[in-house]
């Protein structure tokens, strides 16, 4: 497969083939004429230098020059045409549209090969091979298409917009050129899931977990435009058969039941449903392993989730603190059944304990579970003391009351990053909530807006180092409306790619 760095070196082989040829050709025919017009037996005529009689030589010794060989110089320019025209006729390395150059067109064709070979060729591509694919997307000549290539894609690109631009080669330009590409195109973007059924899950006047937080998600995400950044994701419904690997079969039929006969609540009070709530929780768990598909396929670097209803509470066989399907626990299990994925990292910011993910992972040691919460003799649920550890994999960090951006920094410093590194996982989700927030209504610690920012931060550096970037969080609580959409804004940001 030829780069354009070998078509240029055939290219200069080919000029200088030609231009022996013709020396060649050239001092044979010098000689001929020489013979030729010489009588024989005369003596060589002595040359003299600019017309100077003491130049003059008296011995002139001939070099015998060879007649051009021409069955020789055809064979030569015969073997340079037939490799020419066989690179011609191979694909351009990065043409994966097949139109003899490599530019935009080729953009989105490239990352779907790179980000799914298989996929591609079964899907996209069906003329093209696995070997092909690998082949045209191997820049960098080391045998395999992988994500080292992109520098050199983006270049063929560059190079192929500035042809024909007088400034060119003016470096302001083309850094110019380089910020007009979308910066997603070399680094997957940041996705948000999103959908207006989340709206629709109901729960009453007066209800903290109301359909208004999402209104200042989206305030949060549009006011700052980091809406227009990410790609986002549209949910569909979970398959069933996946929730029963974190649900009992009798709680999902009562749950459904309790929506369809449109009872009010759901085990408690404080889990208030309507009509539409058991598909709208489909939705939500569904758009969570949606997501986390989105990533492993490539196709976004990482992620942020905010559905409804949210889910860290809900237990196996009961509904609990506004909590339906454990949204986290199910696309835990996913990226496990489908994606063979062994060892997963769980962290959990919400100002109350996740005691149904922890309930559910706390016997499996390939699942880290890690929570920073309020402490529960203060706090609804009331567990996630320190003392509960698993098998070895639980760490819970309870806060008292009053404490703020400090104690969440030296959480986060001294255990939650330095478990993390330890257990090396594949995947990192996150549920996370606002309601730590100095503002929220349901809590008493002090944290600020920008630690918000900073934690999503560390933790996508930690994934970016550990896992490949596979990094996913999930909403979960936070009830002042303003601290949510400004906390949306800081932790957004710290998951989009910045562009150059």
């Amino acid at each position: 497969m030829s780069t354009w760095m070998d078509r240029l070196q055939s290219s200069r082989s080919l000029v200088m083939t030609g231009v022996l040829a013709i020396a060649l050709w050239t001092c044979g025919h010098a000689s001929f004429a020489t013979e030729a017009d010489t009588p024989a037996g005369d003596a060589p005529v002595a040359q003299t230098t600019d017309g100077d009689p003491s130049m003059a030589t008296s011995d002139v010794v001939e070099v015998p020059v060879e007649p051009a060989d021409v069955e020789l110089i055809e064979e030569i320019a015969a073997e340079q045409t037939t490799s020419t025209d066989e690179q011609a006729s191979q694909p351009l390395t990065g043409d994966f549209n097949r139109d003899g150059r490599v530019d935009d067109d080729d953009v989105p064709l490239f990352i779907d090969a790179l980000s799914d070979p298989e996929r591609y060729a079964r899907e996209i591509d069906p003329l093209i091979t696995l070997k092909e694919i690998m082949a045209l997307g191997d820049f960098n000549g080391d045998g395999v298409f992988d994500t080292k290539d992109l520098d050199l894609f983006w270049v063929a690109v560059l190079e192929t917009q500035t042809v024909g631009d007088s400034m060119a080669d003016d470096p302001t330009n083309r850094l110019f050129r380089i910020s007009r590409i979308p910066y997603n195109a070399a680094m997957p973007r940041t996705g948000i899931l999103w959908s207006d059924a989340y709206f629709r899950h109901e729960t009453g006047p007066h209800h903290p977990e109301r359909p208004e937080r999402l209104e200042a998600v989206r305030k949060g995400l549009t006011v700052s435009g980091l809406m227009s950044r990410c790609e986002v994701l549209t949910p569909t419904p979970v398959d069933l058969k996946l929730v029963e690997r974190v649900h009992t079969v009798e709680y999902i039929n009562q749950f459904r039941n309790a929506c369809t006969l449109e009872q009010h609540s759901l085990h408690t009070p404080d889990c208030a449903i309507c009509p539409e709530s058991f598909e709208i929780a489909r939705l939500a768990a569904g758009g969570v392993v949606l997501t986390v598909d989105e990533v492993m396929a490539g196709r976004i670097r990482n992620a942020f989730c905010p559905v409804r209803p949210p889910g860290h509470h809900a237990e196996r066989r009961t509904a609990m603190g506004f909590c339906y399907f454990n949204n986290i626990a199910v696309a835990a299990e996913h990226l496990r059944v489908e994606h063979g994925l062994k060892r997963l990292a769980l962290l959990d910011w919400d100002v109350h304990h996740g005691n149904g993910t922890q309930h559910h992972f706390e016997e499996d040691p390939n699942t880290l579970f890690i929570s920073i919460h309020q402490h529960p003799y203060t706090l609804f649920p009331g567990t996630g003391f320190e003392e509960e550890h698993g098998v070895g994999n639980v760490t819970n960090l309870p806060m008292t009351p009053g404490a703020g951006d400090d104690e969440y920094r030296q959480a986060f410093d001294e255990t939650v990053l330095p478990k993390v590194v330890e257990f090396k996982p594949e995947f990192i989700l996150a549920c996370i909530g606002f309601d730590p927030h100095h503002l929220d209504p349901l809590a008493q610690l002090e944290v600020t807006t920008k630690m918000f920012g900073w934690m999503a931060t560390e933790v996508r550096k930690l994934a970016e180092t550990l896992c490949g970037g596979r990094f996913v969080t999930i909403l979960e609580g936070g009830y002042d409306l303003d601290a949510v959409a400004e906390c949306t804004q800081a932790h957004v940001e710290a998951l989009v790619p910045k562009q150059a």
